[in-house]
């Protein structure tokens, strides 16, 4: 660390202070080159050569002679989420591998475009990723798992498998939403220019990654509770039952959409009576008493498939409870600096 002193111009309306020769000299910098300056939120400055690095195109070659198809798709997704504008397939494979590898990345990749020839395949990257926000890329995934959790209890009620099967097919788009959020926020991590660009801090984009996955995993709780329906086609829950079902399904969605805006607006105390809310609820319903009272409803008794299917959706609400409740605590640990609501 160097220590400098800071000068002020003759009015004193300007404060300079030099920069230290080696690093000007390793960054290559001449004189009137332009340099960026950003403000960190705890005060410090970074400053960065103007250089034309998002005009720089970011290659990864995948080697494809392993046969292996789902391990290939992971280094795919790994090279994208880690910032690759182009990912190139290299080696033979026969027409099957090449076909499940394009699907698999049309599946999970937003904004790319696949070419191939006899021996290489590239998928390219054609968004300005630097022009997505974040937050609206958060924001988009909540509306669809909501939007998810909502129909799958509708399906349950009206016994609609077109509805239930729709959910299903929706977990790919968040999927896809989710691996372009974490290429995002591992980008911002790495470089603040693109971090000011995107509008979030390198501390926030620890929260918003622990949030995303959060959301994922809502997306699965849904599409388990909306399997769940499926199995009920020949078969009926008691209509007080699954009333009650229905009335709990919106209180656990209640919570969940309470500390997704607490994240989003940093409302501590909101987020601090969703977490007093979830704990109340989960002792009532989701202990091991609270389902045990519901599951051994003598009415069921000679209907295991009924059983089963109630487990299912039970346990699934109680782990979206779960979520939302850290969710909640993310909130308290992210915004405990600002000032209290």
């Amino acid at each position: 660390m160097e220590t400098r002193k800071i000068q002020a111009t003759g009015g004193g309306g300007t404060y300079i202070v030099s920069l230290p020769k080696n690093w000007i000299e390793k960054q290559k910098i001449k004189r009137k080159d332009l340099l960026n300056v950003f403000e960190r939120e705890d005060g410090a400055l970074i400053i960065i050569p103007n250089t034309q690095k998002s005009k720089i195109t970011r290659t990864k070659t995948i080697n494809i002679k392993e046969k292996n198809s789902q391990f290939i798709t992971r280094k795919i997704i790994s090279a994208y989420i880690n910032g690759a504008d182009t990912i190139e397939l290299t080696g033979t494979a026969d027409w099957k591998q090449r076909k499940t590898l394009k699907e698999s990345a049309k599946k999970m990749l937003i904004g790319v475009e696949i070419t191939e020839d006899k021996n290489k395949m590239a998928i390219q990257c054609i968004i300005d990723v630097s022009k997505l926000s974040i937050k609206k890329i958060l924001e988009k995934s909540y509306n669809t798992t909501n939007w998810m959790y909502a129909h799958a209890f509708t399906a349950l009620k009206e016994k609609n498998t077109e509805l239930a099967e729709d959910v299903i097919e929706r977990d790919s788009e968040v999927d896809q939403l989710v691996v372009l959020a974490i290429r995002q926020l591992n980008s911002a991590a790495r470089d603040p220019e693109f971090a000011e660009l995107v509008d979030i801090s390198g501390l926030d984009t620890l929260y918003y990654r622990a949030v995303i996955d959060y959301i994922e995993i809502m997306a699965d709780c849904c599409v388990n509770i909306a399997a769940a329906t499926l199995k009920m086609q020949n078969t009926t829950i008691p209509k007080d039952m699954e009333e009650k079902i229905i009335t709990l399904s919106k209180k656990v969605n209640k919570a969940y959409s309470n500390v997704v805006y607490a994240f989003k607006n940093k409302e501590i105390v909101l987020a601090n009576n969703a977490i007093e809310d979830a704990a109340t609820t989960e002792k009532e319903i989701f202990s091991a008493e609270g389902k045990s009272m519901i599951l051994a409803d003598k009415r069921l008794r000679d209907n295991p498939e009924i059983i089963g299917v109630i487990a299912i959706i039970l346990e699934n609400l109680g782990y979206i409870l779960h979520l939302s409740r850290s969710v909640a605590e993310l909130v308290i640990d992210r915004g405990i600096n600002d000032k209290e609501n």
